[in-house]
């Protein structure tokens, strides 16, 4: 007879092997699907989105289903071409000519405020210690080169960022034709090839794939409500804040710096900061102080307000949730940021109600009630007369 730790050894071994090998295929073959496939990825959510809508229709109004999907799916997509229209326009112009005009910007403004800075810590050193004058010079002069080096470096990089942007547009535009397409397709048969799926299904599998659908859309469908909100938050607190500083364009950089500090690993600091201190520099006290606290502002908002809306909704620690966002970014590009969280978030369901036996669940908390309505209830059984 076996030793009872040897055999638990032997399937902790067999079980890491088969959840590495899990794991290695999910990596190397995922990552290029989800890629391949991201115009379809995109035209399954925009249908998980559109469909209690179209539903709506069908039942309240009695609109011909192909009918509703079309005139649904017509309204997001202008709706969406729009917004983004707007917004690349936008950001063109106003980055092209922010970026063209950054060289010009540092030598006029930036070099001669560090040059002011350096050349009074120069004084007050070469007072203090008057043997490191020489040391000190040298220094200053390699500092103030590196930064304008660094300058021209960064606008011609981005420069040349935009013209290889400009030169995949014509792949872009194909994959959003792609999307627009099969979102059409996948509205109009999503009975169908849903059906079609389950057939091929044995009866656990189906049972696991109608679980995990309902799952994955509800999941789906709570974490872009939440964010939408956390952005709206976020864009609201930048406007006002941009607005009460007197920055132009309040609207496009407020929506710009949203953008990014949706994102959780990112944040609003990596363009907030650096636009604060180039501010300091240059001798806009007001205005770099401002930017300081308006970022001391939303960090703390968002930390109170994002555990509340984003936990509640998914049913994930927030720990797990941050872990799950660095490392689907860390494997598969921007898609695992969101996808990977998403996914854990199904697992946990699906394993809370016992459609899959992955891990031990905590037991279900029970319900108290109220020793007054329970004296009801056993009276109520007890009577002759019910």
């Amino acid at each position: 007879m076996a030793d009872p730790r040897t055999e638990k050894r032997r399937a902790f071994i067999i079980n890491s092997v088969y959840f590495c090998l899990i794991a290695f295929f999910i990596y190397f073959f995922g990552k290029a699907v989800v890629h391949a496939l991201s115009p379809f990825l995109f035209a399954l959510i925009v249908t998980a989105i559109t469909r209690p809508l179209i539903r709506f229709l069908v039942r309240k109004w009695k609109w011909n289903r192909s009918f509703a999907t079309i005139a649904v799916l017509i309204l997001v997509f202008c709706i969406l071409g729009v917004l983004v229209t707007v917004c690349v326009f936008q950001l063109i112009s106003t980055g092209g000519s922010m970026l063209s005009r950054l060289p010009s910007y540092y030598m006029k403004t930036i070099q001669p405020a560090v040059i002011r800075l350096s050349r009074q810590a120069q004084e007050h050193l070469t007072e203090w210690f008057p043997q490191l004058e020489p040391t000190v010079d040298e220094t200053v002069s390699s500092i103030t080169g590196s930064i304008g080096n660094t300058i021209s470096r960064l606008s011609m990089n981005a420069l040349s960022a935009v013209a290889r942007l400009t030169t995949r547009l014509p792949r872009f535009l194909l994959n959003c034709i792609i999307a627009v397409v099969s979102t059409f397709f996948l509205s109009l048969d999503y009975s169908r090839i849903t059906q079609f799926i389950m057939r091929q299904l044995p009866e656990n599998g189906r049972h696991i794939a109608v679980h995990a659908k309902n799952e994955l859309l509800k999941t789906v469908r709570k974490y872009l409500l939440s964010y939408l909100l956390l952005l709206l938050i976020t864009y609201l607190e930048l406007l006002l804040g941009f607005t009460i500083i007197g920055i132009r364009k309040a609207w496009l950089a407020a929506l710009v710096v949203a953008i990014v500090a949706i994102i959780p690993v990112i944040g609003s600091g990596i363009l907030l900061i650096p636009w604060a201190i180039v501010d300091l520099v240059v001798g806009n006290i007001r205005t770099g102080l401002l930017l300081l606290v308006l970022y001391i502002i939303i960090t703390v908002i968002r930390n109170i307000v994002e555990p509340r809306i984003v936990g509640e909704n998914v049913d994930l620690p927030p720990i797990v949730t941050l872990l799950a966002m660095v490392v689907g970014m860390y494997l598969f590009g921007f898609l695992g940021l969101f996808g990977l969280p998403i996914c854990l978030a199904i697992i946990k369901q699906l394993n809370d109600q016992g459609v899959i036996h992955l891990y031990k669940s905590a037991p279900p908390s029970r319900l108290k009630t109220v020793p007054g309505k329970q004296r009801k209830r056993k009276k109520k059984k007890t009577d002759p007369h019910e």
